[in-house]
């Protein structure tokens, strides 16, 4: 796979829970974007980020949260080269949407497709991580605009007119669309309306018209083609004609976009306007501030595919179903003392034989995690458990393997031994280990020893990945009290559920087999599990923002990690809130009752008679939900409240568009900033977060430009002066978990605006933008 299996693994950003079906989708996108980067760097063709992607790598490092479409920009001669050699160059399965050659895309943007239908063949499904639905890179255009505005609206009246005379046209052929309607402008040319059906000359005259509107939106020549009479060009502005300028928009200076820088964009580079932060200042204001929402489409877009393949097929694709048989709890078949005896055991043993299964009564506790960065939601009940001093703690780690279609494993035993981790949670008990004595000693100063967060304040990464968050909530453990002599750590292949029988397992893993494309090994499935326990308890692998009915993809989003087997199958669900709570109780009422889940956010108000069956059953379900969704404070171990400092410690991110926007002034205000900390040495300790400090270039070189260079050398310069400490940004610190880790060191931010950025206001820490123009 190009994208590795920690990729798919479910995730929490900026409190938004993103499932591994989602990431299957951005993992298709991406796929087609390297194919498009591979051209654009072959053939010197310039694209950037765009709308959401722009928006997404500038504040979140990577896609927006609630977002699983790709978009990005291209000038309109970067477009006309790259369109020129894309046939050729791009996969043979690819193909392009626009209105020449799509039905029904009236539209003046391209849209490059991974395939021209869905498959479900096993090939397609083995490349492209099991996701058969189509996945594209939109690519809006950007014309030249005239400098003067009465000859920019005489252009877009001629646009317009041309537009709402073929409106018409387009009006008729969705009124006969179909199989006519399917029939594609390249399957007509050379006919004329004479020859063809009135489907076809319709199609014909709205093509002709759309393509004379786009002829008239390129007429602007780009800066480089020089008026040979006056030595000038004519344009100082770039923009999206069809729908924004058409609707009176300015657009944007062009210089904004003569410079380019790459950013960190989920596991890849992607391109985006040195001056980025003019760009989403002028389009959307303080862009740090998140709207959540779902921007002019479906989310998650696949979902209005599989809908309509389901009804255009009559095909039922497989999907985990509710049955009331699941809700039967089976007896553990376990003796007095723990070990689990099947039938024909349990009438022949003898006291004795009994006895000698176990021979102390104590409690077991066994807890399934499913990685390191999972860990954590699971660390405060675990400290809890292991403060008594009856108790035997088993940690069995289990791999997430890499799955086909139908469930059959495709990781190697090499893959599968990696993807266990069993190092990692090795240091992970030793540093708990470690934390414990330093805090009876009273050494330990929450999230300032580095190896607790996984960074050190160099940002070079730490041997651990584990982050301890204090809290003084009631329900929260004391990492002081923390009793390892009997915590166990134990490989997933040599635990036998049989002869422990734990009194209680966590598990933190909801699919069993439903997962898309990862699984753990079927021995630990939910449904498995119960006949080993009398107590399996599922808590989710974090805590998500708390989230209303009018939140549409929070509430869209809970179909694909809520209602599965380690939730229905669990004796208790431990989730964060009474909020939370009520989500989970009503989406799980509707589930069972088989009522459309895929549209949580509007079955709220399905109303039944007061006698009829279902209004009993549905309050049936309801108690029965409501009976095992517990809400838990402290559940996590951090409640958000800082603690009080003696001296402040402030990160100041420092990005390459604040000097590419402002170099003229750029050296002079970044020494008087230092000069301000250092002034409040005595009550400011600052920090300079730099980022980020390498730039792709086309080609795939990792080369700065001269002036980046100069600029990462400037900062590095007046850093040394003041002895001030320079932390470098990269990916891998735009992590959700090493981020939250690395910022709860820090009391404030200041700077500019950077994905960091979004974590210091998920701890609803101070944050302050740094402004040019004050």
């Amino acid at each position: 796979m190009r994208h590795g299996v920690d990729f798919f693994r479910d995730e929490i950003r900026n409190g938004f829970y993103i499932p591994t079906a989602v990431k299957q989708s951005w993992a298709a996108a991406l796929d087609v974007l390297w194919e498009i980067d591979r051209i654009c760097c072959a053939h010197n063709i310039r694209y950037f980020a765009d709308w959401g992607s722009f928006l997404g790598a500038v504040r979140h490092g990577g896609f927006v949260p609630w977002d699983d479409d790709l978009d990005i920009c291209m000038l309109r001669d970067d477009y006309e080269k790259f369109r020129a050699v894309c046939d050729a160059e791009l996969p043979d399965n690819y193909c392009i949407h626009d209105y020449e050659r799509h039905q029904g895309h009236w539209l003046f943007l391209a849209r490059v497709v991974n395939n021209n239908h869905i498959r479900f063949d096993d090939e397609h499904l083995l490349n492209n991580y099991n996701f058969p639905w189509l996945s594209g890179v939109d690519i809006f255009l950007k014309d030249y605009l005239y400098d003067d505005p009465a000859k920019e609206k005489e252009r877009d009246d001629r646009i317009m007119r041309l537009l709402a005379e073929a409106e018409p046209y387009i009006t008729e052929l969705e009124k006969t669309s179909g199989d006519k309607g399917s029939i594609s402008p390249n399957d007509i040319s050379g006919r004329t309306g004479n020859d063809a059906g009135h489907n076809e000359a319709a199609l014909i005259k709205a093509v002709d018209l759309y393509r004379r509107a786009e002829s008239i939106m390129a007429e602007v020549a780009s800066p480089s083609e020089i008026d040979e009479k006056t030595g000038s060009n004519n344009t100082h502005h770039i923009g999206q004609i069809f729908p924004w300028i058409l609707k009176g928009g300015k657009g944007e200076k062009l210089e904004y976009y003569k410079e380019t820088v790459y950013l960190p964009f989920e596991d890849t580079l992607i391109p985006v306007p040195a001056c980025y932060n003019k760009v989403l200042s002028g389009r959307y204001g303080d862009y740090n501030v998140v709207k959540k929402g779902v921007a002019g489409h479906d989310y998650p877009s696949f979902e209005g595919q599989r809908k309509a393949f389901e009804s255009e097929t009559g095909a039922a694709l497989p999907q985990f179903s509710f049955d009331k048989k699941m809700l039967e709890r089976p007896e553990p078949f376990c003796n007095d003392k723990g070990r689990n005896l099947n039938p024909a055991e349990a009438a022949s043993a003898s006291c004795s034989e009994q006895m000698a299964v176990h021979e102390r009564n104590r409690r077991e506790v066994l807890f399934l995690p499913v990685g390191p960065s999972e860990w954590k939601s699971l660390e405060n009940s675990f400290i809890k458990e292991c403060a008594d001093s009856d108790t035997d703690v088993y940690v069995v780690p289990l791999p997430l393997m890499h799955r086909d279609f139908y469930g059959r494993i495709q990781s190697t035993d090499e893959e599968i031994l990696e993807a266990e981790h069993f190092e990692d949670y090795v240091r992970i008990l030793e540093e708990l280990e470690s934390r414990s004595r330093d805090n009876e000693s009273g050494e330990n100063d929450c999230c300032n020893n580095e190896a607790e967060c996984g960074w050190n304040r160099d940002g070079e990464k730490c041997d651990t990945k584990i982050c301890h968050d204090e809290s003084s909530d009631e329900n929260s453990a004391d990492a002081g009290s923390v009793n390892l002599d009997h915590v166990y750590l134990v490989g997933f292949t040599d635990f036998d559920l049989a002869e422990h029988c734990p009194d209680r397992i966590y598990i933190q893993n909801p699919y069993d087999e439903w997962n898309p494309v990862l699984t753990v090994p079927e021995y630990y499935y939910s449904r498995n599990l119960r006949n080993f326990t009398r107590e399996l308890i599922y808590i989710p692998i974090g805590p998500v923002g708390e989230y209303t009915e009018n939140d549409l993809p929070d509430m869209l989003g809970m179909q694909f990690y809520v209602l599965k087997p380690g939730v229905i199958y669990a004796d208790k669900v431990l989730v964060q809130s009474e909020n939370i709570r009520s989500h989970y109780v009503k989406a799980l009422t509707e589930f069972a009752l088989g009522e459309n889940t895929s549209d949580l956010c509007n079955i709220s108000g399905q109303v039944y008679a007061d006698n009829s069956n279902k209004a009993s059953e549905k309050i049936e379900y309801r108690n029965y939900w409501e009976n095992k969704i517990i809400a838990t404070r402290g559940l996590y171990g951090f409640d958000g409240r800082q603690k009080e400092e003696s001296k402040k410690e402030i990160l100041f991110g420092i990005a390459p568009y604040e000097y590419f926007e402002n170099k003229d002034r750029f050296e002079e205000a970044l020494r008087e900033r230092i000069k301000i900390f250092k002034e409040n040495a005595d009550k400011v300790e600052a920090t300079i977060y730099l980022y980020q400090p390498k730039v792709c270039v086309p080609g795939g070189t990792d080369t700065c430009s001269n002036e980046l260079e100069l600029f990462y050398a400037k900062v590095k310069s007046l850093a040394g002066e003041a002895t001030i400490d320079v932390v470098y940004g990269s990916r891998e610190m735009t992590d959700s978990r090493a981020a939250a880790c690395f910022v709860s060191s820090f009391t404030a931010y200041y700077g500019s605006s950077l994905p960091i950025v979004q974590e210091f206001i998920a701890q609803k820490k101070p944050v302050m933008i740094a402004n040019y123009e004050l």
